[in-house]
């Protein structure tokens, strides 16, 4: 993404706000960012009256992360439909995003085994079976509340519902994926072995079942 970048709209068409005053700040803070994606939100702002705008933005309880990301999706499967391609790629993976130790952050938990705050960000993106990027088709954030999980043996933590592990995120990515995604738009999926394991492949075979 460059300062030249200006099709970014596409991707938020029809992104709905209970006010139109917002999608109007939206929009201005995403022309900012646009021009410098390199850049922290306040050095991207430009001016701190335009950070601190940004940064009310994000916290205004009227703004639905799950709303951006839908329209986000929409935008991603409506490409999906008119690509070139005999296989769309629905690849996962996860991105452990680190805060160091800003423990004032909220909702920030644990990404890793160290005293690190910050997040697991686990996101679906749609390309081509010729490796061309199509957009983000669902992503969602974890964290964990201890550092290191030490509730109980490994044979218990195996034996614990698939439902309860972070390994369902895959799953559940899956799912939410097939529900977003016409069954006439042939998509495979990739995941690194992470990915490997039963309830996982189980799954895949149930949707097999049903288209």
């Amino acid at each position: 993404m460059t300062a030249e970048y200006t099709n970014w709209e596409t991707e938020f068409v029809d992104v709905k706000f209970v006010d139109q005053r917002l999608k109007s700040r939206f929009f201005k803070i995403m022309d900012a960012f646009a021009a410098a994606p390199d850049k922290s939100t306040w050095a991207a702002a430009g001016s701190r009256s335009s950070a601190k705008a940004a940064y009310r933005f994000f916290s205004n309880k009227d703004v639905s992360r799950d709303e951006l990301l839908d329209s986000v999706s929409r935008a991603t499967v409506e490409k999906m439909k008119h690509a070139d391609a005999d296989w769309i790629l629905a690849i996962q993976d996860t991105t452990s995003v680190g805060f160091g130790n800003r423990k004032a952050i909220k909702g920030m938990g644990y990404h890793c085994s160290t005293e690190q705050r910050g997040m697991l960000v686990h996101s679906c993106i749609a390309a081509t079976d010729q490796g061309i990027p199509l957009g983000l088709l669902y992503q969602e954030i974890h964290t964990r509340d201890v550092r290191r999980d030490d509730s109980g043996t490994k044979d218990e933590k195996r034996s614990r519902p698939i439902e309860e592990k972070e390994s369902y995120r895959w799953i559940h990515t899956m799912n939410e994926i097939h529900q977003r995604v016409a069954e006439d738009i042939p998509v495979l999926t990739v995941c690194d072995r992470e990915g490997d394991f039963y309830e996982f492949f189980r799954t895949l075979q149930i949707w097999e079942k049903i288209f």
